[in-house]
């Protein structure tokens, strides 16, 4: 069954039903707290400042102003507002990334373009790969329809292909998974896997283990009922080796048998060792040798590691996770203009960043901490925001028009 055919899939995921058999690896405690707004949560180590997610005064960085400078050449042409949002801006030696693209109709691919501060000019990273014979080639674009966010795992930096472009130079079986930046922001695009339809994120669960997450068409016996189906997978790769596929894992018994037919895209991050995949709401957990499942994350978006902890948004509200416990962090994130791939929601406007994180909350004021517990208030959101990240201390945002905004002076 060819990847062409999964083009419709991307958008009904939330209405999907699961399929898991986890068998004896699995399981659910039958907990589930809830606590403001119906999110579930519990208390946990993170004793989080009362007004978290308010204002504080006493910093006269709190009104600082964002100021406009630039538009990114690429996704301003995009044919979708979709497609114009910069979902994601991520700094990286020396150089600010931002994401963007569209998977619902399929508008790439995605030029990966650089915007250099020192300069306040734009660069042009072409994509290189390998042709079929083996040979070297390059592309001025990275073949996806979309970028969701950009990954540092070790000292490179990571797109995943939300949407894999099956134009030429490639096709069905050939497009690329991933893209993979180098230090000196050379990139190449490659191709894991023939079935491959949406890979969403890279996980780093330790130093030289990384995961590729997504979904594919599964591929077992002629005849088997999920031969052909979309269903979640999972790539690993150890100490720079090749992807392999290591979820759905069909050669276990059926009564313990991996695999998730959902049709979501798995995601999500790691802590302590321990790789927590999120697949519709349901987690699946590795620690590099077993599986086990089960935490109670809710949305569970754009999990990053920071501080000991995992933190994550949930219906707009800002949470934490300590390898035990579901923390509130009593913060409401900032209602943006635009909105996620695939759903109707704004998106969560958070990222961790140089020892950092930077949230946005619902007045429009960017709070900073280090440590969850005490945080700052830095300066004002630009209202037509949708992601913010940061370089050598000073913040930037990316908007709902394809626009860059930067403070004009480094926060820290």
């Amino acid at each position: 069954m060819g990847r062409t055919t999964a083009l419709g899939l991307a958008f009904a995921i939330s209405a999907l039903a699961f399929y898991v058999a986890c068998g004896s690896d699995g399981g659910t405690d039958g907990n589930t707290l809830t606590g403001d707004s119906g999110a579930p949560h519990e208390d946990g180590s993170v004793n989080a400042s009362a007004d978290a997610g308010g204002t504080d005064g006493s910093d006269p960085r709190c009104g600082t102003q964002a100021v406009l400078l630039g538009t990114h050449p690429h996704a301003i042409q995009q044919p979708s507002d979709l497609g114009k949002i910069i979902s994601d801006v991520r700094g990286f030696h020396g150089s600010v990334y931002l994401a963007y693209g569209d998977l619902e109709l399929n508008t790439g691919p995605i030029f990966i373009t650089t915007f250099e501060p020192k300069t306040k000019t734009w660069t042009e990273h072409p994509v290189a790969y390998r042709q079929a014979d083996g040979g070297p080639n390059t592309t001025p674009a990275f073949y996806t329809h979309d970028i969701e966010r950009f990954v540092v795992a070790g000292d490179a930096i990571w797109a995943p292909a939300a949407q894999p472009d099956y134009n030429l130079p490639f096709n069905a079986n050939s497009a690329p998974e991933y893209a993979v930046g180098t230090a000196n922001h050379d990139w190449s695009q490659v191709d894991i896997s023939p079935t491959g339809i949406h890979v969403i994120d890279t996980i780093e669960r330790a130093t030289g283990d990384i995961y590729m997450t997504g979904s594919a068409f599964i591929q077992t016996d002629a005849g088997d009922p999920i031969n052909g189906r979309a269903g979640g997978h999972i790539w690993r790769s150890q100490d720079g080796g090749p992807f392999n596929m290591i979820f759905p894992d069909l050669s276990r018994p059926a009564s313990s048998a991996l695999v998730d037919l959902s049709g979501a895209f798995i995601y999500g991050a790691a802590l302590n060792g321990t790789a927590y995949f999120d697949s519709n709401g349901y987690i699946y957990k590795f620690d590099g040798t077993s599986w086990d499942s089960w935490e109670n994350f809710g949305e569970f978006v754009t999990p990053a590691p920071f501080a000991g902890h995992l933190v994550f948004s949930d219906l707009g509200q800002f949470f934490a996770f300590d390898g035990t416990k579901r923390i509130n962090l009593n913060f409401r994130l900032f209602d943006g203009l635009g909105r996620r791939q695939g759903a109707l929601d704004p998106p969560a406007m958070f990222q961790v960043t140089e020892g950092r994180v930077l949230a946005v909350n619902h007045e429009g004021n960017v709070m900073m901490t280090t440590d969850l517990t005490s945080w700052s208030c830095i300066g004002k959101v630009p209202p037509d925001a949708t992601s913010v990240g940061s370089l050598d201390g000073i913040v930037y945002f990316g908007s709902v028009h394809s626009q860059i905004y930067g403070f004009p002076s480094a926060s820290w």
